[in-house]
């Protein structure tokens, strides 16, 4: 009573966690919690920095958007998640 198993599909492994090791399965899951905040984070400063740096500016980017075709908007996006799934892909290994 009070054992947890876990398995995990990517390498194939099973875990039993049992009430002594119960609290660093916890702690990892949220140290991955507290990473996955300051990431988020830190992805709204990126993306806050120019409207705070160059409000008229971005203005005049937003209109450019506005009247660009929705098929090159998906393009444009579909690139960006590619590399960003690349890049995540090697920041990993």
């Amino acid at each position: 009573m009070g054992q947890i198993h876990i398995y995990n599909h990517l390498t194939n492994q099973r875990y039993l966690y049992t009430p002594a090791n119960l609290d660093e399965f916890v702690c990892t899951g949220l140290k991955r919690m507290k990473f996955f905040i300051c990431v988020v984070g830190m992805v709204m400063i990126i993306e806050g920095l120019p409207y705070f740096a160059f409000p008229e500016k971005m203005k005049i980017w937003i209109q450019k958007i506005m009247e660009t075709p929705d098929g090159s908007l998906r393009r444009f996006g579909l690139v960006l998640m590619v590399l960003g799934l690349v890049l995540v892909y090697f920041g990993r290994i």
